[in-house]
């Protein structure tokens, strides 16, 4: 759809129907028009009353806004008044002159973009939009083949946001080369666009290989790389003031679910009380990935590529590695009925966590990782609440980020 064509929808909520009434798939497909099926793709819901939430309607993409009034307006797929850029991402015309511009200015070789054709990947509302972009690329200066050139384009909604992704991108590439593990280079920014497009990057996801024994030795190998990267000028990622918001988070969510805001506030009163215990433990500084997940690796037989460094930046290695096993436990958290295949992630989990040890360990890091994995999985129960207040997904997380500090505890008691 292109900005000519697109108008911005807007569908008013009385206040008795609210978020639940923004949930109902069979309700908004008659608010949104009645003439396609609805179906609820994601939600990031506020206890304040406030909330995002993705629909699609029919073979498109339906954005809602609701304010603290219940008001909700809707915003047809590319329209999204928090990313004005990305209209234009799907404007051909106006992206083959911005790429024309970008493009020439972070090469010497002077192209001119004569096809053009976006292809959505990921897509946060409000927040962030990941595309691949297949070009068709001419010289300026003299005749020859139009090439085809492939690239992935991101989208911020925050200009600092784009700014440090691609910092962090410039910075990684200056670094030393590492045998076995590759970044994502940079291929210009669209400042004005907050656009950062990237190289694209081979392999095949890490997800569906994540019981093999090799698979986890090589992303743990390609995280301890990146915490070996002699880099300067990463900004400062501390974790007390991610977990204060947490607490002060537990109590907005005992507004609506007062078993669970306890439970929140129970764990980040714990993480807390144990913040102090991180230097006694050995926590270091060094660059960090700061989504460590399973979804940001691809391999290949001999690389292991390493995706998404928007969230890079200084802080104890021990968070990454925390993080990657809170993204496990969640994963095996969502299959509680099928023992085979929680024991699979399980595996997966110890086989990750004794590779990096061996590559990077250190006097107390095992302490260190597992306050870290239960911060992630207090952070991702409060995800999972936002997504659905009654999912019960949010209680079991935040509950295992309580075993996990109970354990902690135990293991990290001094003589």
């Amino acid at each position: 759809m292109s900005l000519a064509a697109a108008t911005i929808q807007r569908r008013d909520f009385h206040a008795a129907d609210g978020l639940d009434a923004a949930l109902d798939p069979r309700l908004m497909a008659v608010r949104l028009g009645g003439g396609a099926p609805c179906h609820v793709l994601d939600a990031k819901l506020e206890p304040d009353g406030t909330g995002v939430v993705l629909y699609r309607l029919g073979a498109g993409l339906v954005v809602g806004i609701m304010d603290a009034d219940e008001e909700l307006r809707t915003y047809p797929f590319p329209l999204d008044p928090h990313l004005p850029g990305m209209a234009t991402a799907f404007d051909a015309d106006a992206m083959s002159s911005v790429l024309g511009t970008v493009l020439a200015g972070h090469r010497a070789r002077s192209d001119r973009v004569l096809r053009y054709r976006a292809e959505l990947i990921r897509y946060r509302p409000t927040r962030r939009c990941t595309l691949r972009l297949e070009l068709g690329l001419a010289d300026r200066t003299r005749a020859g083949p139009v090439r085809r050139r492939v690239l992935y384009a991101k989208l911020y909604h925050d200009p600092a946001k784009a700014a440090a992704a691609y910092a962090a991108q410039v910075m990684v590439s200056a670094a030393a080369t590492v045998e076995g593990v590759s970044f994502a280079r940079t291929a210009g920014f669209a400042r004005d666009m907050n656009l950062v497009l990237q190289e694209p990057l081979s392999g095949t996801p890490l997800e569906p290989l994540l019981g093999r024994g090799d698979a986890a030795a090589m992303a743990a190998a390609a995280v301890a790389a990146l915490h070996d990267l002699d880099v300067t000028g990463a900004r400062q990622r501390p974790i007390e003031p991610a977990v204060t918001r947490m607490r002060a988070r537990a109590d907005a969510v005992a507004q609506l679910d007062a078993p669970l805001g306890a439970a929140m506030a129970t764990v980040a009163e714990r993480l807390l009380g144990m913040l102090g215990r991180l230097d006694d433990w050995g926590a270091t500084r060094c660059l960090i990935h700061g989504d460590c997940k399973p979804s940001q690796f691809l391999l290949d037989r001999s690389t292991v590529a390493v995706l998404d460094l928007d969230h890079s930046g200084t802080a104890d290695p021990a968070s990454d590695v925390g993080e990657y096993l809170a993204s496990l436990r969640a994963l095996e958290a969502r299959l509680p009925s099928r023992a085979g295949a929680r024991r699979h992630i399980a595996r997966a989990r110890r086989r990750f966590l004794d590779a990096y040890v061996a590559r990077r360990g250190g006097e107390g890091l095992q302490l260190r990782v597992h306050w870290y994995e239960a911060a992630a999985l207090l952070r991702k129960g409060y995800r999972a609440f936002q997504r659905s207040r009654r999912s019960p997904l949010a209680p079991a997380l935040v509950a295992a980020a309580d075993r996990r500090l109970d354990a902690l505890g135990r293991a990290g008691r001094r003589p």
